[in-house]
């Protein structure tokens, strides 16, 4: 079994790769390649639409329906806890 991480790991490693992609895409610039440009701004805008589709499209959709599953359950036990005490008042 794997160690848990440092909370601070996952997110170090990503400013680091953002930060390398960061640089690659400003010195694209600088070398007049305009195939080497269309690539590195074309992955630039995926970057930026798998971010927004990832906290804006479906993972947040499954967040919500993960909320709303979990307050049905909390309704279903109250709803048979009072069940249980009616019948034992019986």
């Amino acid at each position: 079994m794997m160690p848990q991480l440092p909370w601070y790991a996952l997110p170090s490693l990503a400013v680091m790769v953002m930060t390398i992609f960061a640089g690659a895409l400003v010195a694209s610039i600088f070398t007049h390649n305009e195939t080497l440009q269309t690539q590195m701004f074309t992955g630039a805008y995926t970057l930026a639409a798998m971010a927004a589709g990832y906290f804006f499209g479906s993972s947040a959709g499954s967040a919500k329906k993960d909320d709303a599953l979990a307050e049905g359950a909390a309704k279903k036990d109250e709803t048979i806890a009072s069940m249980v005490a009616t019948d034992k008042r019986n």
